[in-house]
C-alpha cells in the first residue's frame, strides 16, 4: 500500500512540474435545484436557488495540444438546494447544503462530463442549523458546456452552464432521520421509507477565469 502510495504521489508530481502547458483557474456559479424523488403523502418537491454560489479552485492539464481535449480536477465551495413543501399548508421549506467538492472532468472542445464527490459542511432548513449527524456525503455526475468570452495566449474568460445529477440519497437511513418528521409528520397509512430519500439534480451558470501555461487550450 505504501509503494502504491508512493508511486501516485512521484507521477503527480511528475506531472505537475514537467507540464509546462498547465492551467490554473478559477470559477464562481449560480444555481438552482429540486429533488427528484417522489415525496412521501402530505409533501411536494419544488425549486430552488442557492443561497450561495459555488467557487472553485481548477487546474487544467492537456491530454493533447492539436485538440482542445484534456483534465479538469476542481476542489471548492458547492452547494446544493430544493423546497419541500407541505401540500395541506403551502407551506415551503428549503433545504440548503454546502459541501467542500472534489471533481474531476473530462473537457473535449467545450464539452465537460465530470464526477463529483462532496463532504458535507452545513445543512440548514430555512436558516436553521441542523446536525450533519446523518447528512450523507454524496456523489454526482455533472454535464456542461465552456463557451470563450475572451482568450489570448496567456489567459481565458469564459462562461459556462453545468448540470448535476445527485447519484445517492441525502441523508442516511432516512426512515429514521427524516428531518421533516415533525414539520410535515407522516400520513397514516402511507409510512414513510429509505425510497423518499431527497437526492437533487441542478443546474448552475458561471464564469471561469485560467492562466494559461503554454498552449494548453
Amino acid at each position: 500500500m505504501k509503494r502504491t502510495i508512493l508511486v501516485l504521489l512521484l507521477a503527480i508530481n511528475y506531472i505537475l512540474f514537467s507540464n509546462e502547458n498547465l492551467s490554473f483557474g478559477l470559477n464562481a456559479s449560480v444555481k438552482a435545484g429540486v429533488s427528484i424523488i417522489e415525496t412521501p403523502k402530505g409533501r411536494q418537491n419544488g425549486l430552488s436557488f442557492n443561497q450561495y454560489p459555488d467557487v472553485n479552485l481548477s487546474l487544467y492539464i492537456p491530454i493533447t495540444l492539436e485538440e482542445r481535449i484534456g483534465a479538469i480536477t476542481e476542489v471548492g465551495f458547492t452547494n446544493y438546494s430544493y423546497l419541500i413543501n407541505n401540500y395541506s399548508t403551502g407551506t415551503s421549506y428549503k433545504n440548503s447544503f454546502s459541501f467542500i467538492g472534489l471533481t474531476q472532468s473530462i473537457y473535449f472542445n467545450g464539452f465537460l462530463f465530470g464526477f463529483g464527490v462532496n463532504f458535507p459542511v452545513s445543512y440548514d432548513i430555512d436558516g436553521a442549523t441542523q446536525k450533519l449527524d446523518n447528512v450523507n456525503t454524496t456523489f454526482d455526475l455533472q454535464f456542461g458546456y465552456m463557451y470563450d468570452l475572451y482568450r489570448d495566449e496567456s489567459a481565458s474568460f469564459a462562461v459556462f452552464i453545468k448540470a448535476f445529477y445527485q447519484l445517492n440519497g441525502n441523508f442516511s437511513e432516512f426512515t429514521k432521520n427524516d428531518p421533516f418528521k415533525t414539520l410535515i409528520p407522516e400520513v397514516a397509512g402511507y409510512p414513510i421509507n429509505n425510497g423518499h430519500n431527497p437526492r437533487a439534480v441542478a443546474l448552475s451558470i458561471g464564469f471561469s477565469y485560467y492562466y494559461l501555461g503554454g498552449e494548453s487550450q
